[in-house]
């Protein structure tokens, strides 16, 4: 099993930069399969894939990753009530502590805490699955 994250690590040790280089191993990681992700093919106004593709090169991703963090950004997944995973704890703890400051719509401050809260529901739907996976194999 692949773990991205040590349990046992103090809060503080997690700065900006370590949350960084964790949030990359997230991002590039795939659990699902190209297949059996859910698909949607839309029309889009002449120039604009040119510039997904700037944007993507940019942002040192694919064109549909580039796609889905938009859209992520835009309509972020609800947050849990309670949050019990220490790692998804911490991104929750991180996102808050941004949202405090009322950064500016669209300001990368409140980009970084859209992505923390992403991440942390992420971490909470996967270890759901790891969860219902191993009380299946009882």
């Amino acid at each position: 099993m692949n773990h991205l994250f040590m349990v046992d690590i103090p809060l503080m040790a997690f700065s900006h930069y370590c949350v960084n280089g964790i949030l990359w191993q997230c991002a590039t990681m795939t659990e699902q399969s190209a297949q059996n992700q859910d698909k949607f093919i839309i029309r889009l106004p002449t120039g604009m894939r040119d510039r997904i593709r700037l944007a993507a090169e940019t942002n040192h991703r694919s064109m549909n990753a580039e796609v889905v963090a938009l859209l992520e950004e835009h309509y972020p997944a609800p947050a849990p009530e309670k949050v019990t995973e220490p790692a998804a704890r911490i991104m929750m703890w991180l996102a808050a502590r941004i949202r405090r400051r009322n950064p500016k719509p669209g300001s990368v401050r409140e980009r970084q805490a859209a992505m923390y809260e992403g991440i942390a529901n992420e971490i909470i739907s996967r270890m759901s699955a790891i969860d219902k996976s191993t009380k299946a194999d009882r």
